[in-house]
């Protein structure tokens, strides 16, 4: 390459010389024929520029519109939670004064006895069903049967789901599971280290509820049913008069009665209610709060008696 740089640079030179002292309109056709031999490289340079900078354009486009989705995404999440929030401390509100509109007239000595009942939660893991197997063909227990080492039958020979706590952690049928602060389930039988549960679409779950309507000045508490399952994804409410007030968005919660909790236990929501002309009672469906596919840990609502209230003195 360097040999080849001296001897251009010399025609070079003489050229631009030669242009210098040489008349017009041969500089001009000179001129002409130089751009003319540029003009392609000259477009595909603009061309490639002006690429590069729609390129980055786009770019930089798609990334502020996936940024956008992803801030609009969170803040819909945000809002829905904030929501719920708002809606279970109003409930929790209504609750309170319900409570003290009738304690308020009971004798002192009743208002200050403690609870008769007290619930506390306990953190379960779902067995999956691989796991689930082994434990019920006893592929998992260091010892036979014959050193007294088995788990209770009823639970071995149920197809339901399996959690890892059963009568070690104080569990009894009925008590309730739990996703957050919304009922999933109940607990249906208890061995002695594990338990099985029902999902409130199974068929033979049933439960108390109350249905919560939104008013101009709240929530207010409407009727009282029964939440079955039926095998299918939306579950039915039964025991709701003709004569009581449902409507469809109404929210489902767990009837006090059922003492799980002071905080509200939500069911789902109504996405169906009719009414016939000779029916007695309204034919409701309610959509139960989803349930992930790959459930891994819940909440366990136990029961139990207060100890404080049997000892209490009266």
């Amino acid at each position: 390459m360097s040999s080849m740089s001296g001897p251009l640079t010399c025609v070079l030179v003489l050229v631009g010389v030669g242009l210098h002292f040489a008349p017009e309109n041969v500089v001009t056709r000179v001129r002409a024929v130089v751009a003319d031999s540029l003009r392609p490289g000259q477009l595909a340079a603009r061309e490639v520029t002006e690429f590069v900078r729609g390129n980055n354009s786009s770019m930089k486009s798609a990334k502020s519109d996936r940024a956008h989705r992803t801030e609009v995404d969170r803040l819909r999440d945000q809002l829905q939670e904030e929501q719920t929030r708002t809606a279970a401390l109003q409930i929790r509100l209504a609750q309170l004064a319900d409570h003290n509109s009738r304690t308020d007239s009971l004798p002192e000595t009743i208002r200050t006895l403690p609870p008769l009942v007290t619930s506390s939660l306990i953190d379960a893991a779902v067995l999956g069903d691989a796991v689930a197997e082994k434990w019920r063909k006893g592929k998992l227990l260091d010892r036979g049967q014959t050193s007294g080492v088995k788990e209770t039958e009823l639970v071995v020979k149920s197809n339901h789901a399996l959690v890892d706590v059963g009568r070690d952690g104080d569990l009894s049928p009925e008590d309730g599971v739990l996703l957050g602060r919304c009922v999933i389930g109940k607990v249906e039988r208890v061995g002695r280290w594990t338990s099985t549960f029902l999902l409130l679409t199974d068929s033979g779950y049933r439960g108390r509820a109350q249905l919560v309507h939104q008013a101009d000045s709240g929530y207010v508490f409407g009727a009282k049913g029964i939440l079955e399952g039926q095998g299918e994804p939306l579950c039915r409410l039964k025991g709701i008069a003709s004569s009581d007030s449902v409507t469809v968005g109404d929210a489902v919660y767990a009837a006090m009665r059922e003492g799980l909790s002071s905080t509200p236990l939500y069911y789902g929501r109504v996405v169906e209610a009719s009414l016939g002309p000779s029916d007695s009672e309204w034919k409701v469906l309610v959509e139960p709060v989803p349930v992930p596919s790959d459930l891994q840990s819940v909440q366990i609502m136990r029961t139990a008696v207060n100890n404080e209230r049997l000892t209490a003195e009266r």
